[in-house]
């Protein structure tokens, strides 16, 4: 399942403190983990979500990063989320939900254009 995959990466991320994840974080980051930080810098929240439809898409902020028409742009988000998740800006509150860090809030409002 995919939000089990997710939560692992996270979980992994935020309680290993390796040089490994410290390399991860220092990379510049893509386009798209920006945007989803930016939608997410005011109140914290990302939910992964699942539909046997549409398969599973993320919601940052109130912004759904979902098309109906094309499934790569779902997958490109869930694969910038993990991303974020393994550079530890993002960790599992429960369930769906999913919340910044305090270096997550840090880096999103860096990037909240002015």
């Amino acid at each position: 399942m995919e939000i089990t995959a997710i939560i692992a990466i996270c979980k992994t991320a935020l309680d290993g403190g390796t040089k490994i994840y410290a390399a991860i974080r220092a990379r510049s980051l893509s386009d798209r983990e920006r945007e989803l930080l930016v939608h997410a810098s005011r109140d914290g929240d990302f939910y992964v979500l699942r539909t046997d439809m549409h398969g599973s898409w993320v919601r940052a902020g109130t912004t759904d990063f979902f098309d109906q028409c094309d499934r790569a742009h779902q997958a490109y988000y869930l694969d910038a989320f993990r991303s974020l998740c393994q550079r530890g800006f993002v960790h599992h509150e429960g369930g769906h939900l999913f919340r910044l860090t305090g270096a997550g809030f840090a880096k999103a409002r860096a990037h909240v254009p002015s």
